[in-house]
């Protein structure tokens, strides 16, 4: 069965977006799927999106959710917050209710997860165009090796068949889509699809005032420098290098500019009881703080009044979405440079680029910006500039909205 006049033109166009992490679970790739196609709904009143989603965090099995229609099945969860397998039984019955909808298109994103391997099979049986998104320009990293090798053994047999043939293929950044056709050998054109924010919520006019960091309750003068890492405590995050360039500034600065310093750790993850007790041996708990998960609005009220943005992360994992967050913020952005950030981080015009795992360069990119605030607030500017007229998820949908309709 072949896609039909009637799904097109001004008829309904209907989507099941089949995502193992979606709301309440937080993510980059789920956060892209969900305001991706929330933004198509909104521009285009013909899209309608159906989710089937792995019920991770116990939410309710059918849920209405920013017009999405969200359906849960059981999952076992295999590796933590990372990888989770589907009850086959659960899947299987609500493929088949699902079926009876007369979706228009199958949609799914990172290569990593069980529908990749199986959505383009799906959509051909019930008659419709399979959707796949890239997000990451990389194979699949983990500490303990043999899980990498297999992880790598996977994607290069099972995720490359099965990317070969889908219908339509979208890229994150440009990262992916070369790691994609040069590594993976997909021969299928790619349609890059920027990730985004919506720049209208983000300000740094609070810099100016009397600053208070969420979640901890304390009160920043305008003279203290907050510089901030968020997102998830993971050691592939490069959080102890962080943290390393931390220990370095305490023993190569003097008293009084150490004393305005202000380190926050943002984020959920196995990581934060560690960083605390390091925290503590080292005495440092009147300038480092972990603030643990914060809600979006807390994000960002405390991008809006941190001076630094610091993405120490040690594996490509395409463009973080808070480093558009923290852009678009106007905070100075040090990154390491890995998968496609360099397309957003031009070194010394919009923000710094560090290698990866390197304390020394973290903390020398700090001390920079410590003696040329005016120059770093000029870059800043600039990226929150880009951001604002070349990342936003208006632009995104568009792209799918042009290629699918």
């Amino acid at each position: 069965m072949k896609l039909t006049d009637n799904k097109v033109g001004n008829q309904t166009i209907k989507i099941l977006l089949v995502i193992p992490f979606f709301y309440p679970h937080k993510g980059g790739s789920q956060k892209y799927a969900e305001e991706v196609n929330s933004k198509i709904m909104e521009m285009d009143s013909r899209f309608k999106v159906d989710v089937l989603c792995y019920n991770t965090k116990r939410a309710p099995k059918l849920e209405s959710y920013r017009n999405f229609t969200v359906h849960r099945i059981p999952c076992w969860e295999i590796i933590k917050d990372k990888f989770l397998l589907p009850n086959p039984f659960s899947l299987l019955l609500k493929l088949i209710s699902l079926s009876k909808n007369n979706y228009s298109f199958v949609e799914t994103h990172v290569r990593f997860f069980d529908p990749t391997w199986w959505v383009w099979a799906y959509a051909r049986l019930i008659g419709a165009k399979s959707v796949y998104v890239g997000h990451v320009p990389g194979h699949p990293v983990h500490q303990g090796w043999l899980v990498a090798m297999i992880g790598k053994f996977v994607d290069l047999t099972i995720a490359r068949f099965a990317l070969q043939r889908y219908d339509f293929i979208f890229y994150a950044n440009n990262a992916c889509k070369n790691f994609y056709e040069g590594v993976l050998g997909i021969r299928k054109e790619g349609i890059v699809a920027h990730i985004g924010i919506n720049p209208e919520e983000f300000s740094s006019k609070e810099r100016d005032e009397i600053r208070i960091v969420p979640n901890a309750n304390i009160t920043l003068s305008t003279n203290k420098v907050l510089i901030t890492y968020a997102g998830r405590m993971l050691e592939t995050k490069g959080i102890i290098y962080l943290w390393e360039a931390i220990l370095r500034l305490k023993n190569q600065l003097e008293k009084n500019v150490r004393d305005q310093l202000v380190f926050c750790f943002a984020g959920p993850g196995n990581l934060n009881e560690k960083l605390r007790s390091l925290i503590k041996e080292a005495g440092l708990g009147a300038n480092v703080l972990v603030l643990d998960e914060l809600s979006y609005t807390d994000v960002r009220k405390l991008l809006a009044i941190s001076n630094v943005f610091v993405n120490p992360s040690s594996y490509d994992e395409g463009l973080p979405n808070t480093l558009l967050e923290a852009g678009a913020s106007r905070c100075f952005v040090i990154t390491t440079d890995s998968g496609s950030i360099n397309d957003l981080i031009v070194n010394g015009k919009t923000g710094s680029l560090i290698g990866k795992k390197n304390a020394g360069e973290i903390s020398e990119a700090i001390k920079w910006y410590l003696n040329n605030q005016a120059q770093a607030q000029v870059m800043a500017d600039n990226l929150s500039a880009d951001i604002k007229n070349n990342y936003t998820w208006e632009k995104a949908a568009r792209v799918f909205i042009n290629n699918l309709s």
